[in-house]
């Protein structure tokens, strides 16, 4: 019995443990990719805390199994600011994400962040050899690694490409597309790419503490959510990165700066418990944030140096603001923005505090006239318009 065997069966039983019953397709694909055949390096911490980039081998293969086969991600690579923007994704996630998809003999996919190659791998078994998947990732040097690993296993129906997966020219359409980042937008050459009554599932991003990952499926004009689920994803980079979602501390607005000093009134606000480490407070205020971030256009989620986060409405226009922090809600400038958030927090509670996952969406290209009613909120961004509704 190989040496990773007893880590490959390990893992998947603990990823039924997580998400019930798989499809005995997808469990096939899965012990057919062992996992650890699509990490030739990731970062760790070392001793002294610091990132350090693991080499693995087939000397020092059996060491680093235990980590390779846990039901976690792991960072491939970061930027300047030491954010991870490529990682192979957690395994219970991964194995849910095809369960969603629906993958059938024949079928055209398109994945958008090769990464580390593991998931187009599975989705080639599943599709079959009359079937394709095309994949694209935008960090060259990956992508290089990944192509090789790819052949090394002589898996002949995955046609990688090294580039922006959001502008790039495909030259066929397809029934399945699957975001491996998450994106702020859809990009209008993903929406034509996809084959009338196909599925997306799509990686959301909003200005909340997490992601969606909604599945859509195409028809006629939009694309209508069927599921919509909580997750945290690296974000997408090249042409559709997601300046709208950079993170700003307060003192980075020139609002602020104008208003510090002009506080109008102040109020106790207990938002779920008194606890004050990060953790938790990023936990407690994450459902109302998320549903801020729908529902409240001036809506921004601010960040300080230790990691903790807070919350508040910013009109510019009617040079008011109110910020969350500390269990007290203060505005600044005038009431105005302090009203406004008081109405969104009654808001909340009658509609039952929904966070972003409780939330129906349909997503319609720019050009398509489109009226929200009572309980629909539209935003729109640079390629689609997103109708938000809960009943």
């Amino acid at each position: 019995m190989p040496i990773y065997q007893e880590y490959l069966e390990t893992l998947l039983d603990k990823v039924k443990q997580n998400i019930g019953e798989i499809a005995p397709a997808i469990e096939k694909a899965y012990l057919n990719a062992p996992r650890h055949l699509f990490i030739d390096a990731f970062l760790d911490q070392n001793p002294d805390g610091e990132m350090t980039e693991i080499k693995v081998t087939n000397d020092n293969l059996e060491e680093y199994l235990p980590k390779l086969y846990n039901d976690g991600a792991l960072c491939f690579e970061r930027n300047e600011e030491g954010r991870c923007i490529s990682s192979i994704s957690q395994p219970t996630l991964v194995l849910m994400m095809l369960q969603k998809l629906d993958l059938q003999e024949g079928q055209k996919i398109l994945e958008i962040g090769t990464a580390s190659g593991w998931n187009a791998a599975m989705m080639a078994q599943l599709v079959g050899e009359s079937g394709a998947v095309y994949s694209i990732e935008i960090l060259s040097d990956l992508a290089t690694r990944t192509k090789t690993k790819i052949e090394q296993q002589g898996i002949q129906n995955i046609h990688l490409f090294d580039g922006d997966g959001a502008i790039q020219a495909y030259q066929t359409s397809f029934d399945r597309i699957m975001f491996t980042v998450g994106s702020y937008d859809i990009p209008q050459n993903i929406y034509s790419s996809l084959n009338e009554e196909g599925l997306l599932l799509m990686v959301l991003k909003n200005r909340g503490p997490f992601d969606s990952l909604i599945l859509f499926k195409k028809t006629q004009n939009y694309l209508e959510s069927i599921e919509n689920s909580i997750c945290g994803f690296v974000p997408l980079q090249g042409a559709y990165a997601m300046k709208e979602l950079d993170g700003r501390k307060l003192e980075d607005w020139g609002i602020w700066q104008r208003l510090k000093d002009k506080e109008v009134i102040r109020q106790d606000f207990w938002w779920g418990s008194n606890y004050d480490k990060p953790r938790i407070n990023y936990l407690k205020i994450s459902g109302i944030c998320s549903f801020l971030a729908i529902t409240e256009p001036h809506f921004q989620l601010f960040k300080t140096e230790k990691g903790a986060m807070f919350f508040g409405l910013l009109e510019e226009e009617k040079d008011s603001m109110v910020i969350w922090k500390d269990n007290q809600l203060i505005g600044y400038g005038n009431e105005q923005a302090f009203h406004q958030i008081k109405a969104a927090f009654e808001s909340y509670l009658r509609l039952g505090m929904p966070s972003a996952s409780c939330f129906k969406v349909k997503a319609y290209p720019k050009g398509e006239v489109i009226q929200a009613q009572e309980n629909e909120w539209l935003i729109q961004r640079k390629d689609m318009q997103f109708l938000w509704s809960i009943s």
